[in-house]
């Protein structure tokens, strides 16, 4: 039953995920994924902090779970002036 109950929000997060991702990418905007190494608890905010766009998600199939950066490929980051 504990494991039903972490589950289900875990579950519904990466739904939510995957039908924003379907709704950009119909608009045109290709995905691309990129490994972040071991998940962690800032897996989103290294994937943010590499892709202004991005969101970052664990992979619990996966043992040790990974992180995976999903974001827009044509996005581009913009970069720091001097």
């Amino acid at each position: 039953m504990a494991k039903l109950v972490f589950l289900i929000p875990h579950s519904l997060f990466l739904v939510l995920v995957a039908v924003g991702m379907i709704v950009q990418t119909a608009k045109g905007d290709k995905v691309c994924t990129e490994a972040m190494g071991l998940c962690q608890k800032d897996c989103d905010a290294r994937c943010k902090a590499k892709h202004i766009d991005g969101d970052g998600t664990c992979d619990y199939t996966n043992i040790p779970a990974l992180c995976s950066c999903n974001y827009f490929c044509d996005y581009a980051k913009p970069t720091l002036k001097d």
